[in-house]
């Protein structure tokens, strides 16, 4: 799945989701942590597998239950 694939899913399906896309590495879980601002355990990766993300609400609060 193409990114512009997905982008046309979103924009077709949930079109006030907003896709933030990033000019630096993304790659490992600590590089996306420290590139979201978020503990490195709300990183969702599975080796080569590309993955989308949502974040739901405004709360920057991101303690596990």
């Amino acid at each position: 799945m193409s990114l512009n694939s997905v982008k046309a899913f979103f924009r077709q399906h949930a079109a006030d989701i907003e896709i933030v896309e990033f000019d630096v590495c993304t790659a490992t879980v600590a590089s996306a942590a420290d590139t979201l601002e978020v503990p490195q355990g709300q990183i969702a990766k599975n080796g080569t597998i590309s993955t989308v993300t949502l974040k739901c609400g405004r709360s920057t609060d991101w303690k596990t239950p």
